[in-house]
Order: structure tokens, then C-alpha cells, then sequence
């Protein structure tokens, strides 16, 4: 964006995406964050793949028609099992 006052020097509002490189791959829809976060479909793997740096919280029911895989703890009531 350019003054009206004649001035040259612009500012830039928002983001410049790098269309020439965007990151994943071409059959990856998303979005990238500058911490690492991630969240995308993959048409290819047919996957939808979430990578949060803060990790992710849900608020409400949770319904899982499959198999549940954990890497890692499960915490249920305050007890680990």
C-alpha cells in the first residue's frame, strides 16, 4: 500500500505467500505456522495430519468410529493408565 502524498515508500499489509515454493507438496492443502504448527489434508494419503507446537485442546464430545493408536501416556481423571 502507497501514500497518496506522493511519498514512494509503501507498506505491506498482511502476508506475502511464496507462491513459487509454497511449503508441503502439491496434493497438501493447509496451513503452515511460523512455530512449526501445521494443519493440512493430504488427497494423496487421504490423511488429514495436525501438528501443534502448543498441543491441541477439544472442548466437547469426541467420537472415534477406528482404531485408536497412542504413542505415549493416557491420562484419565488425573491417573495415568
Amino acid at each position: 500500500m502507497f501514500y497518496a502524498n506522493g511519498v514512494s515508500d509503501g507498506i505491506c499489509i498482511g502476508a506475502i505467500d511464496d507462491e513459487e515454493d509454497p511449503p508441503g507438496t502439491p496434493d497438501q492443502r493447509g496451513v503452515w505456522f511460523e512455530d512449526g504448527s501445521y494443519a493440512y489434508y493430504d488427497r494423496t494419503t487421504q490423511k488429514l495430519v495436525v501438528k501443534a507446537a502448543g498441543g491441541v485442546q477439544i472442548e466437547g464430545d469426541v467420537t472415534i468410529t477406528g482404531n485408536l493408536t497412542v504413542d505415549g501416556s493416557i491420562t484419565r481423571g488425573g491417573e495415568v493408565i
